[in-house]
């Protein structure tokens, strides 16, 4: 019986692996969001949890769409790029948004918006290196 081993670009483990970190902390931060809406608005001090809910939605759209893609077989450089890309606007607009408070929430609030993008930059960084690693393998 013969066994068949599928070849894979090196470095395409790292690639699945940081993707679907990704796509775990973006259901996870989602289902928060949505499940939790009426607790994070109070915390906020924002009187529309719906803003919550509909915030919520994208990370759960997002999971969806890295999980699917890292079924795929190869992951591309570029896809991995444009996540990374993707995930670094997000802590840059996190960013800006608190430095010229763009979101008029407590200080519970902006200092859940930084942890958040702490880990969005984590993970992008993570992203970074992965793509560097494929380049040198």
């Amino acid at each position: 019986m013969a066994t068949q081993i599928a070849s894979q670009p090196a470095g395409s483990h790292l690639f699945r692996r940081v993707l679907r970190s990704n796509a775990v902390f973006s259901a996870v931060s989602g289902a928060v969001l949505v499940l939790g809406a009426g607790p994070l608005a109070a915390l906020f001090g924002l009187n529309a949890p719906i803003v919550f809910v509909v915030i919520g939605v994208g990370p759960l759209l997002s999971a969806a769409w890295l999980f699917q893609a890292t079924a795929r077989e190869p992951i591309s450089r570029s896809f991995v790029l444009l996540v990374a890309l993707l995930d670094t606007a997000w802590v840059l607009i996190s960013a800006i948004g608190l430095l010229a408070n763009w979101f008029p929430v407590t200080t519970e609030g902006k200092w859940i918006i930084l942890f958040v993008a702490d880990a969005v930059g984590i993970l992008a960084a993570l992203e970074f290196y992965s793509l560097w690693q494929r380049r040198r393998a």
